[in-house]
């Protein structure tokens, strides 16, 4: 989150300004700033804490993406264009108003509930398992060794009659890996 780099930033200069505004584009990250952290989700959470901590909420504010100078490059402003691009130079015409707070419109209601990553979701997972039978009866073998390299020749064989494609030779990495899934997943 560009918004926790700043506020690491601004936290080791601050001493030397008298006054700080942070802005960001996203009226999303605003809003988590702004509110109270434990509300999101542990990612979200931390970060908004450690913001917090390092710059109050009232010097955040939102500035459009269309007057960010960042977003110029990232949107294919040409590099002939860009040198004669004034928000590219000098920031957004209001930036360097004295009251700056003027140019950001915060709203404090609730943005839109899914836009935001809230505890308040809920999952549920329903599934349902078919019992297997394997088809190598395991305790005929002496080994783990064993057991996989006879597993693993027969998923090949099954996959040579699936894809008519025959394969011959040692058996690869892979395929004894498939027989070790094999086994894990019954």
């Amino acid at each position: 989150m560009a918004a926790l780099l700043g506020a690491r930033l601004i936290a080791s200069i601050r001493e030397h300004f008298a006054k700080v505004y942070m802005w960001t584009d996203s009226k999303i990250v605003l809003h988590w700033i702004k509110n109270n952290p434990p509300r999101w989700k542990t990612l979200v959470q931390n970060r908004v804490t450690e913001i917090q901590e390092k710059t109050p909420p009232e010097v955040w504010n939102h500035c459009p993406g269309c007057e960010n100078p960042a977003d110029k490059i990232t949107r294919g402003l040409s590099i002939k264009n860009l040198v004669n691009d004034q928000v590219w130079w000098h920031g957004p015409p209001w930036l360097i108003q004295q009251n700056t707070s003027c140019a950001s419109s915060y709203d404090d209601s609730d943005p839109d509930p899914l836009s935001i990553a809230s505890e308040e979701r809920i999952s549920t997972l329903a599934t349902s398992a078919e019992s297997v039978e394997p088809v190598l009866d395991i305790q005929k073998f002496s080994n783990l060794h064993k057991l996989l390299r006879v597993t693993a020749y027969l998923l090949r064989f099954v996959n040579t009659l699936k894809s008519k494609e025959k394969t011959v030779g040692h058996l690869s990495t892979e395929e004894l890996s498939s027989a070790m899934d094999y086994w894990i997943k019954l």
